[in-house]
């Protein structure tokens, strides 16, 4: 978290998006947050984006108040 109380992610890394027996990867986290955003509201309750290569992991509460690096 930033001195100004948000979360900001680097949304051109390659992330994955996971939820109950499924994992996605996608080439930017950007990406995997339009999907997440795609998904239906229940299926999107317990799904959740992780940075790849061993990045932060957000869950599904987190997702919609995470702003670009800039």
């Amino acid at each position: 978290m930033s001195n100004d109380g948000r979360t900001y992610v680097d949304d051109s890394l390659p992330a994955m998006l996971s939820r109950v027996g499924k994992s996605d990867h996608y080439a930017t986290f950007q990406d995997a947050v339009l999907a997440w955003y795609a998904l239906a509201v229940e299926e999107r309750k317990s799904a959740s984006i992780k940075i790849r290569n061993g990045g932060t992991i957000y869950h599904s509460w987190e997702i919609p108040w995470l702003y670009r690096k800039p």
